[in-house]
Formats: structure tokens, sequence, C-alpha cells
């Protein structure tokens, strides 16, 4: 039985479990696009009047945060946690990148042992940096962080990005956490 587990790309029972981990929602964090004379950048002074990242900005930040939890879906290298009951949470909680180490928290609370947490810098309305940090959350310390820059402000230029950091930095060597 296990044998014809194993040749259909199953898994030992007896082996580990994939580590658990949280890919929390890509975030758009200000960049510095088009300051004005005082220093404000405009997508800073949006935010800074609670509006925050246009509808086209929301839309590829969720088509970057379903591509990269596809992928790990995909790798089978990691479990990934549903983070939809915390919803609220993570809604009071945003945006992660500015509370001070709370996405760990509530990566913890989901279950998690490891943590994702991405952003966006759009440093021209062109150049678009993508940033990913995954944590150990037992140990509560970045145990990977990649970064990638692409020329585009499209779907298809983020997406890129995405899967270029999957394949080139997150994939390979597989991730754990600490014993």
């Amino acid at each position: 039985m296990v044998l014809a587990g194993l040749l259909l790309g199953g898994f030992d029972a007896g082996a580990a479990e994939p580590p658990r981990i949280a890919v929390f929602d890509f975030e758009l964090a200000d960049g510095g696009v088009s300051a004005d004379p005082t220093g404000m950048t405009a997508m800073g002074a949006a935010m800074l009047q609670g509006r925050g990242p246009d509808q086209a900005d929301r839309q590829r930040l969720a088509l970057i945060t379903g591509e990269f939890r596809r992928l790990i879906a995909e790798k089978g290298q990691q479990a990934l946690v549903d983070l939809t009951p915390m919803a609220g949470k993570l809604a009071d909680a945003a945006p992660l990148h500015k509370c001070n180490g709370c996405g760990t928290d509530l990566a913890r609370e989901a279950g998690a042992e490891l943590a994702v947490f991405g952003r966006v810098k759009k440093l021209t309305p062109l150049l678009i940096h993508i940033d990913i940090t995954v944590t150990d959350v037992a140990a509560d310390r970045p145990v990977r962080t990649m970064s990638v820059d692409v020329n585009g402000d499209t779907d298809e230029s983020w997406t890129r990005g995405v899967r270029w950091l999957f394949r080139n930095r997150f994939a390979d060597p597989p991730l754990s956490a600490a014993p």
C-alpha cells in the first residue's frame, strides 16, 4: 500500500508533516512615486488621507498573493494555513508591515510554523519593488528575505516578479521551521 502511494506521488504516512505556513496578503508600501514640493509622495499623501492603494493596486495585490499561495500548494513542501477565520483580526491589524510584529502573533494564533509577509513598493510609475520575508513563528525571526525589482505596473510584471522570487529564492532550498 505504501509502495503504491509512493509510486503515485504520495508520501509515507510515517514521514514528517510538512511545516504549516501562513501566507498573509501582500501589502502596498509607500514607495516614493511622484513627490510633491514638501517631500510627501503622492502615494504617501493618499495613504495618510485614508485612501490607500487604488483599485488596480488592490487587484494586483490579490493576484500576486493568490499566485504565491498557488505556487506553495503546487510545490507541496509546506501546508498552507487557512487565514479566512482571522479576517477581522487581520483587517484590524493592517497594514502588517507597520504593526510592530503582530503578524507573527497572528500566524502563531493560526497554527502556522512559518509566516510569509509580502510588500510591494512603487519606486516610480514603472519600477516596482517586491519583497518577501519568511519568518519562523516560534523563534520570531526571519529565516529568509528576498526581493526583486520589475519594470512595468501591470498584472503580468507583478506576477512575473513573484514567480521569479518563488522559483529562485523561496523554493530552493526548502524552508522549514526551527526544530
